[in-house]
């Protein structure tokens, strides 16, 4: 894809899989990126609510419904060894 001009700055990864510490790490390894992770343990569901919230009120702003919505988050960076 990076030849089609697509660059990847980090990785989302949600769905049940991000239990998986060695699953995360292994993307950021392989990938050579940061990967993000939600803490929400349902990430599909929160996208629909902050869709449905800003349907019935648009001026509240997209930026500020996520994050009021969506809490946090960790970054799992690739180890430095499997970077070489």
């Amino acid at each position: 894809m990076e030849q089609s001009g697509h660059l990847f700055k980090e990785l989302a990864i949600c769905g049940g899989l991000t239990k998986s510490k060695l699953y995360l790490q292994t993307h950021a390894n392989v990938f050579k990126l940061p990967v993000i992770v939600p803490e929400c343990s349902e990430p599909v569901l929160l996208g629909a609510a902050i869709s449905s919230a800003l349907a019935l009120a648009p001026v509240s702003g997209t930026m500020k419904v996520i994050s009021q919505m969506a809490g946090k988050g960790y970054v799992l960076h690739p180890d430095s060894e499997s970077s070489r």
